[in-house]
C-alpha cells in the first residue's frame, strides 16, 4: 500500500527496510524529480515533548553533516499527527543505502579480507572526520549503523 506523506513522498508501507531503535524503515519515493527517486522513510512514533525535541535535534544534526558522500544525507522532516492525542508521529526522508548494514555484510561473509575491509574503513574515517570538521561526535558508531550502498562504498548513519 502506497501512502502519501507531505506533498513530496510516496511511501510503501508493505515494504519495510528494518527496524530501527526509534522506528520502521520504509521504502519510500521522492517524487519532487521525474523520474521520482527512490529512498528510505523512517516512522518515528513519539510519545512525549522529549521525544519530539530529540528528534528535532536529530534532524538538525543530520542537516548540519549534509553533504558528504560517506554521510547518508536527509532529504526532508515530515511531523504528521499521531494515532493518539498525545502522540506525534514524523517522517524522516533518507537517502536509501540499498547494500544493508555493514554488521550483516560481515556476518553473512564469516570474515572480511583486510582488502575487501579497507574501502569500509576509509569510508568511516571520512565520514566521522567530516563530522568532526562542522562539530559534530558520533556517538554511536557500530556496524550496525554503518550502511552500504550497492557500489559498497561504507556510508554513517
Amino acid at each position: 500500500m502506497t501512502v502519501r506523506v507531505g506533498d513530496r513522498f510516496d511511501v510503501l508501507t508493505n515494504v519495510k527496510l528494518g527496524d530501527g531503535g526509534f522506528g520502521a524503515v520504509f521504502r519510500a519515493k521522492d517524487c519532487k524529480d521525474d523520474p521520482p527517486v527512490v529512498c528510505a522513510g523512517k516512522l518515528v512514533k513519539m510519545r512525549s515533548q522529549h521525544d519530539i525535541a530529540s528528534m528535532e535535534h536529530e534532524v538538525d544534526v543530520l542537516k548540519r553533516v549534509k553533504g558528504h558522500p560517506a554521510v547518508i544525507e536527509v532529504l526532508d522532516y515530515v511531523a504528521v499527527n499521531g494515532s493518539s492525542q498525545n502522540s506525534k508521529d514524523a517522517w524522516l526522508f533518507m537517502e536509501l543505502a540499498s547494500g544493508g548494514e555493514l554488521f550483516d555484510r560481515l556476518i553473512d561473509s564469516g570474515k572480511l579480507s583486510e582488502k575487501v575491509t579497507l574501502p569500509y574503513a576509509r569510508g568511516l574515517v571520512e565520514g566521522v572526520h567530516h563530522c568532526h570538521a562542522v562539530g559534530i561526535i558520533h556517538r554511536d558508531i557500530k556496524l550496525e549503523n554503518i550502511m552500504l550502498s550497492p557500489t559498497t562504498r561504507a556510508r554513517s548513519s
